[in-house]
């Protein structure tokens, strides 16, 4: 993964006639690029045009992978996201949320020189010798596996609540239109439908015309490159409730939530709220998981792997490449010919925010 450094600043508002802050906050980034001179308050300057109220730029916070922390703070309070980079906090969740910056941004610069020998050495071929563990690679090993177990609850929670929705999506209209029942869910999920699309056959093109299929097929030889992959031995079992207790409680409870949708007992807007807390969970553990693969990648050197724990043969190859784009412009109605149209299903997207009223239990 290639890191960019950057700004990360919390932009707020004063009302114009009380002088009083409101409660929004923008988290944005400003990353570094040569020929850009532009600062967070330029861009809180930038934002100023059409709102009523005063912005200024709260607080400013370096780091040297300023897209990740953005991206993990957006999830970590995406309960609390409003509108685009717009956040509605409480004094406390939003001391919260800067503390929770200043620490991803600490385990972002401890690590950093792992994410640059990681990706230089990701285009660097390795020797076919691996190494052999020492205590501190095995550590960053159950590390990584432990982020994974995380990450993977995470997912297929995730996968259930949207499938949740999609039955709704799918159920027969009883009033009003299908795409005003889509309207009416666009707070918690989003469907974006897909046209049909053209397919190129290339089997197909291949068998009844090898002579052009030759023709624009190219031989390159790639870069050094290859997969990293992670060993998980069989007698090494991580059990969600002993690496992560919050993750494992609150799964329990997404998963008896979803067991009362099912009677109408929770509504949709609890079960929106479930997928935005897991965004949170699942954004840590990525995260952690991405640290720790780094730092085993590091220790790779040019060795194609740690003996019983990973592996990652980096080799240059000769590819075979079909040119699909010459073809079509050189032969046009030959290319036609071998176009199959493909029906897309719909996209289910769940929003990353809540831009509706909280009800409150009774």
């Amino acid at each position: 993964m290639k890191i960019k450094g950057g700004e990360l600043y919390f932009i707020r508002e004063n009302d114009v006639r009380t002088g009083e802050l409101t409660p929004y906050v923008k988290i944005g980034i400003v990353r570094d690029k040569a020929g850009d001179e532009r600062t967070s308050e330029d861009r809180a300057l930038e934002h100023q045009t059409g709102n009523p109220r005063k912005l200024f730029v709260e607080s400013i916070i370096k780091t040297p992978s300023v897209t990740e922390i953005e991206n993990i703070i957006h999830n970590l309070y995406a309960e609390e996201r409003i509108y685009g980079e717009w956040f509605d906090f409480s004094p406390e969740q939003f001391e919260s949320a800067k503390k929770m910056a200043s620490d991803l941004v600490q385990m972002a610069i401890a690590n950093q020189d792992k994410f640059e020998i990681a990706d230089s050495l990701s285009s660097t071929a390795s020797r076919s010798e691996t190494i052999e563990p020492n205590p501190e690679i095995i550590e960053w090993h159950s590390k990584l596996l432990a982020a994974e177990v995380r990450v993977k609850e995470c997912i297929a929670l995730q996968a259930e609540i949207k499938d949740a929705f999609r039955t709704i999506i799918a159920a027969p209209v009883e009033t009003g239109t299908q795409k005003e029942k889509q309207e009416a869910l666009e707070p918690f999920v989003k469907v974006q439908e897909k046209k049909a699309k053209l397919e190129f056959d290339l089997d197909a093109f291949k068998a009844a015309r090898p002579e052009l299929y030759a023709e624009f097929t190219k031989v390159i030889r790639s870069a050094p490159k290859g997969s990293f992959t992670i060993s998980r031995p069989k007698d090494l079992v991580f059990e969600l409730s002993k690496i992560d207790i919050a993750l494992f409680e609150y799964s329990k409870e997404v998963k008896e939530e979803l067991v009362q949708y099912q009677s109408g007992k929770v509504s949709k807007e609890e079960l929106h709220t479930a997928s935005l807390k897991l965004l949170g969970f699942e954004a840590k553990a990525s995260w952690e998981k991405e640290i720790a693969q780094a730092n085993l990648k590091a220790y790779c050197q040019d060795y194609s792997g740690i003996e019983g724990l990973c592996k990652w043969k980096r080799e240059s190859k000769e590819t075979s490449t079909f040119d699909k784009a010459a073809l079509i412009e050189a032969h046009p109605k030959i290319a036609e010919k071998f176009m199959t149209e493909v029906e897309v299903a719909p996209a289910i997207i769940m929003q990353k925010k809540r831009a509706y009223p909280v009800k409150k239990k009774s």
